[in-house]
């Protein structure tokens, strides 16, 4: 879950930080620095003020930008979204390399200058609007973020879903369920509440795509 604290980090405060775990292991941890911190996940949002995210990141290319366009697609509106499609696909792109164990990415938000992107301390991406950072933010305090919980219950459900060019929910099965009933059912619910999703970006030429959500219902 995101935790909310008061450590300072260089010129900006951690407002909180998360871990993602896929199949057991640790794939990235997630901080939140802020100018002034806040409780509410809303507020956050909604100041215009410096903040950034810096993420430890774990996983190849490829499957950082799938994972992270899904957690994006499923935590924005399509209003939101549709427009700024191209410029969240550039900000995933923009390493030229694959990521390694240790990389560190950096989303940036400053009140003058918008939002920017660094990697390992090189800056790949600068001046994009405001929400183009927001829309990266929602992926971890947005209404489905990548960690939950669920009363005393734990565990990943992996959801199969094929979403056609208009964002509309072609269907959705779950293809690993967890050992609870219940984390199972809210796991297709969460994804069906969730649904219509944003178009596909001209870019991709497809008539529809797939995708293959884990869901984790974790206790911290």
């Amino acid at each position: 879950m995101l935790l909310f604290c008061s450590s300072a980090y260089s010129e900006l405060s951690l407002n909180g930080s998360a871990i993602l775990k896929d199949l057991g292991k640790q794939q990235f941890v997630a901080g939140l620095f802020v100018d002034t911190l806040h409780n509410n996940a809303n507020t956050v949002q909604l100041e215009d003020a410096p903040k950034h995210m810096r993420i430890l990141n774990n996983y190849s290319k490829r499957r950082w930008i799938n994972l992270w366009m899904q957690i994006i697609s499923i935590n924005n509106d399509r209003e939101s979204f549709s427009g700024s499609a191209q410029e969240v696909i550039d900000i995933m792109q923009a390493p030229k390399s694959a990521p390694q164990k240790g990389d560190i990415i950096k989303y940036i938000y400053h009140p003058k200058h918008g939002a920017s992107m660094r990697f390992n301390g090189t800056e790949l991406i600068s001046n994009y609007p405001k929400n183009i950072f927001n829309i990266l933010l929602k992926t971890w305090i947005g209404p489905i973020p990548p960690y939950a919980t669920f009363k005393n219950q734990q565990g990943t459900v992996r959801i199969g879903t094929v979403v056609d060019r208009s964002g509309a929910l072609l269907s959705v099965t779950a293809t690993q369920e967890s050992n609870y009933k219940l984390l199972n059912q809210a796991a297709l619910k969460a994804v069906k509440k969730a649904a219509p999703f944003p178009a596909l970006p001209e870019g991709i030429k497809a008539d529809s795509f797939e995708l293959n959500l884990p869901i984790t219902f974790r206790l911290q």
